[in-house]
């Protein structure tokens, strides 16, 4: 399930992106680790640079596509 979504961003001077927390209407969830960074399709569409990031202990997916950011996973972020 691809879903948009608000992202805290820090970009530093050589404009590299860091997502440091994701904000969802149920609140906002912090991104406890990057794993890896790269280039990737995703299945359900699109595709961007990748960021597989632990978030509540669970890895997800987050692309930045075009000047926003979208999650892929199957279950909820918030759970």
């Amino acid at each position: 399930m691809k879903t948009y979504v608000d992202v805290v961003t820090y970009i530093s001077a050589d404009g590299r992106l860091r997502p440091l927390e994701i904000c969802l209407e149920q609140g906002k969830y912090p991104i406890e680790q990057v794993l890896s960074v790269h280039r990737r399709f995703s299945p359900d569409g699109g595709c961007g640079i990748c960021y597989t990031c632990r978030i509540r202990g669970q890895l997800r997916l987050l692309y930045w596509e075009r000047d926003r950011w979208f999650v892929e996973s199957q279950r909820p972020v918030c759970g």
